[in-house]
């Protein structure tokens, strides 16, 4: 396993508000399951987060589904831009780091979110002892709110523990191979060194 530390973020967000700061939260979507990450509170147009949490990578599915929105109080929450992810390199190379791009729906530029990603399972080929999981599908969307989207799992309050709630094990997967999108423990794991654990690709939201 690599030691990694996860930091989600994005850079040159479009600014839907008027009068305040924009209060942007991060959806991830793969292989039909969404997650969603804490708001930043007046994150503006470079808000981050720090979040962990674990997906299931799919035999055939390539790539991940991001999409930023701004949060609001007293109506739905404005649509900032989305992006696709691509998994090929790091699954080819073990490692991946770029910057991708975020649009709108009407396809121009409305900011940047970079990913790191590190996958330490074997380079295309499949590991039938490791445990798998399937997906789990995601929520519906709610009637009357288009383009807005659904409730997500929550994630603990700071000071609890890092680790967000993932798939149960089931029988689907891609050679047994985790994606994890992880924060907070770079360092510390880092300095302890690499350590046997499942193959895994560590994907990091900068």
């Amino acid at each position: 396993m690599v030691a990694s530390r996860a930091v989600i973020g994005c850079n040159k967000l479009k600014d839907t508000e008027w009068l305040s700061r924009q209060d942007p939260y991060v959806v991830l979507e793969y292989a039909g399951t969404r997650y969603r990450t804490k708001t930043d509170t007046d994150g503006g147009r470079n808000p981050t987060f720090n979040e962990k949490y674990m997906l299931p990578l799919i035999e055939g599915l390539r790539e991940i589904i991001l999409t930023v929105w701004n949060s609001n109080t007293v109506s739905t929450d404005d649509f900032i831009g989305s992006g696709k992810i691509l998994l090929q390199k790091a699954l080819t190379d073990g490692y991946d780091d770029t910057t991708w791009p975020l649009t709108t729906r009407s396809g121009k530029r409305s900011g940047e979110v970079r990913i790191i990603m590190h996958y330490t399972g074997p380079r295309g080929k499949q590991n039938s002892s490791a445990p798998t999981a399937p997906p789990v599908p995601a929520p519906s969307q709610p009637s009357g709110h288009a383009g807005y989207p659904p409730a997500y799992p929550a994630y603990p309050p700071a000071g609890n523990s890092p680790y967000c709630p993932y798939p149960p094990p089931g029988n689907t997967s891609y050679g047994g191979a985790r994606i994890w999108c992880s924060a907070s423990w770079f360092l510390s794991t880092l300095l302890r060194g690499p350590s046997a654990s499942l193959p895994c690709i560590f994907v990091f939201v900068l």
